[in-house]
């Protein structure tokens, strides 16, 4: 377009806008339309009309821009929103993780073996109509609108505000304008199937972007007479471009809404289009962020000239606002009462009594968002939201919707040293004695295994855990590097226990077993080991503490076990204490590197302990099913059968792209056939490299590794969650 061109535009334009307004001020209204992560760059226009102190006086937003919208209309500036958005973890945050210091060890090993859950209520599946229940992110809108959430009409918060979204249930077009903010954003930017629906006034609510995506008439509506709109919708793609799940998910919300949308910008007076090219609904990464707010910018930029000329030539001028501040953590609250929707309430208080908040009594902010995180990681709940209304005391308001708990659970996974292996498990927990679970596993391969675990949770208070287990396994033997025997076992374990969870990662427990091991097939040459079968009668004790973030690629945290156990055997009269220790320690220096280090110790008390009881060294994965194998470097699964032992291991870890990790290695052990570890104790080191992708069916692993006992290089593939 060329300046004279320009020059007419601006022209008509301020005519109309002055004939519309018959001398009075008009009243500009930003329309901000849908489209994922591509919305972060509605905060680069807004900086843009900051800087040319363009003044709003209404804002209108589908999903993503119902999200930038509805922030900045309840006061934050575009500097803040820009921070807000490059220091967001997105992943965890359109996830349904659960913090991880808030989860149980039991739950975190449980939770992590799954490739498909199905949720099931009265012998019949009861599937969600979502795969995100927008947990995490609702708790961060909650907190980023702290300040405004006695505001129940939008058009009392510091910009006139409203959002739209779709009724599941007939299609129709909602427009949200009232209510609790943080609810009205989840609720524009469900999408269909991706994230559950939002429930408001009895209506099931799904993004608005399938019935108008860019709501120009509703901004009309609110009172604006110069509409300046961004647009950052998709074209149509075509097959080249529709690449995998989120491009057809954004292909077809543009097909549903191309015809309003079209309408509608129609009557935009100023246009902006940021260069979205590249860029899909899915890039919620810190580096599309700063280039899509780049883009933004840079869209704004190229108006600007307009939007100048119209503020000079209409005599606007920016609104006076005090610019809405994140409220610190450390932030002193009384809560002087508690409702709760969803659930009984005396349940609610009592749980977030038992952590410290109870009424008329000073709590931080933190202390708050970690009570609701609390209760939502307790796995009771698909959704814990919360709303504080209240000048000085604070009414406390928490809606949770009951988790249908009961599921099936399924998983699959091969590795080179144990083959194909599938995992199907039950789990079922009391909706009406809190904490009560009973959990049923088969792992379905050539070596299977069958458990039946049963616990009733009190916290810190003394619980109950019964277990039964049936498992079999395949021994070798080895000398000189080539196996010289296989021993088929099996083991018949049952336990009674009591424990109890010091803190929320820190678990004690106490209690009985009784193991039989039963000798199978044997080939080759077992002299001088004691394979009898044998039943024991056994004393244990246990501590687990975990809180490390993840349990498959950590970035951070600490990780400690250690186990007493005492056998007494039926057939002998000297008893055998067996000891364990375990450290895993990860910290990052960067999102990229991440250094591990752990130890690793076994130690056996006494003599003449069987075959089965013996320390089993060797192999990547920790397949200790009998409790006895550590892995190490180098060595092939079980190479080395030995008594005491004691490892450590260093790890460099780098992440070279979004989820593709290489790291590298380094194992020292000593082992000991007398059981003393200080004593005739033999030394071996291995290292190792590994490069690993964690794919949608869990992480597919190659490795490499060399260890001074055999001299060997032992390869080892495997895909999958543990089990």
């Amino acid at each position: 377009m060329n300046r004279l061109a320009i020059t007419l535009s601006i022209l008509c334009l301020t005519l109309s806008v002055w004939g519309q307004t018959v001398g009075n001020k008009p009243k500009i209204g930003l329309v901000l339309s849908g489209g994922g992560a591509k919305g972060f760059a509605h905060v680069g226009v807004l900086k843009v009309l900051e800087e040319a102190k363009i003044p709003i006086d209404y804002i209108a937003g589908t999903s993503i821009g119902a999200i930038v919208g509805g922030l900045y209309a309840a006061g934050y500036d575009a500097a803040t929103l820009e921070k807000l958005v490059k220091s967001q973890d997105w992943g965890t945050l359109l996830s349904n993780e659960y913090k991880p210091e808030f989860v149980t060890p039991f739950d975190k090993m449980e939770e992590s073996r799954y490739n498909i859950s199905f949720p099931f209520e009265q012998k019949k599946l009861a599937l969600s109509n979502g795969v995100l229940n927008g947990q995490n992110a609702m708790e961060f809108f909650s907190y980023l609108t702290l300040g405004v959430h006695d505001v129940y009409d939008f058009s009392k918060l510091p910009i006139p505000f409203l959002c739209i979204a779709t009724d599941l249930t007939n299609g129709k077009e909602v427009v949200l304008d009232k209510g609790y903010l943080p609810k009205a954003m989840r609720a524009s930017m469900s999408i269909p199937a991706a994230f559950t629906s939002t429930e408001i006034n009895g209506q099931m609510l799904v993004d608005g972007g399938i019935v108008n995506n860019y709501p120009v008439d509703r901004c009309l509506e609110m009172g604006a007479n110069l509409i300046i709109g961004v647009d950052i919708m998709d074209s149509l793609m075509t097959n080249e471009d529709l690449k995998g799940i989120p491009e057809v998910v954004s292909q077809m919300m543009n097909f549903m809404g191309m015809e309003r949308s079209t309408k509608n910008a129609k009557a935009v007076d100023v246009y902006i289009r940021p260069y979205i090219h590249g860029y899909s609904a899915a890039n919620f990464d810190a580096e599309s962020a700063e280039a899509l707010i780049k883009r933004g910018e840079d869209a704004a930029r190229r108006v600007l000239p307009q939007l100048i000329h119209l503020r000079d030539s209409l005599g606007l001028k920016a609104k006076p606002q005090t610019i809405h501040k994140l409220i610190p953590n450390d932030t002193t609250l009384v809560i002087s009462q508690i409702e709760v929707t969803g659930t009984d309430r005396a349940k609610i208080a009592f749980y977030l009594g038992q952590t410290g908040i109870k009424r008329d009594q000073h709590v931080s902010l933190e202390h708050l968002r970690n009570g609701i995180s609390r209760l939502y990681s307790t796995g009771n709940y698909e959704y814990v939201n919360y709303q504080l209304s209240g000048e000085k005391k604070k009414t406390l308001k928490v809606e949770v919707k009951e988790r249908k708990n009961n599921k099936i659970n399924a998983g699959l996974h091969y590795d080179s040293d144990l083959r194909s292996a599938m995992l199907l498990n039950i789990t079922i927990r009391n909706q009406n004695f809190f904490g009560s679970r009973l959990s049923m596993d088969a792992k379905l391969s050539q070596y299977p295994m069958f458990s039946g675990q049963y616990s009733i949770d009190r916290g810190w208070k003394p619980g109950f855990y019964s277990k039964f287990l049936y498992v079999s396994d395949q021994y070798y033997r080895y000398y000189n590097g080539k196996k010289t025997a296989e021993i088929e076992m099996s083991l018949l374990n049952l336990q009674l226990a009591t424990h109890s969870f010091i803190t929320d990662a820190t678990r004690f427990t106490v209690g009985t077993s009784l193991d039989s091991y039963h000798l199978g097939t044997v080939i080759g040459d077992t002299t001088g080991y004691n394979t009898r079968n044998r039943t024991y009668f056994n004393l244990f004790a246990k501590i687990e503490h975990n809180r490390l973030n993840k349990v498959y690629f950590p970035t951070r945290g600490t990780n400690v076990s250690g186990s007493a156990k005492l056998l007494l055997n039926t057939m002998d009269t000297n008893p055998i204490l067996i000891g364990e220790f375990a450290f895993k320690r990860a910290r990052s220096f960067s999102d990229r590197i991440t250094f591990l280090y752990s130890i690793n110790s076994r130690l056996i008390f006494g003599n003449n302990e069987s075959y089965f009881h013996r320390t089993f060294l060797g192999g990547v994965q920790q397949t200790d099913y009998m409790e006895n194998n550590i892995p190490f470097n180098g060595l092939r699964r079980m190479e080395i059968n030995t008594g005491s032992v004691g490892t450590c291991r260093l790890e460099f870890r780098l992440r070279m792209w979004e989820k593709l990790y290489v790291s590298l290695t380094g194992d020292y052990g000593l082992y000991s056939e007398d059981n003393l570890i200080i004593t005739n104790q033999q030394s071996i080191y291995g290292y190792g490299l590994n490069a690993a992708y964690d794919s949608v069916v869990g992480p597919l692993e190659l490795n490499l590794s060399f260890s001074s006992y055999n001299r060997d290089l032992i390869p080892f593939l495997s895909l999958g969650y543990w089990f």
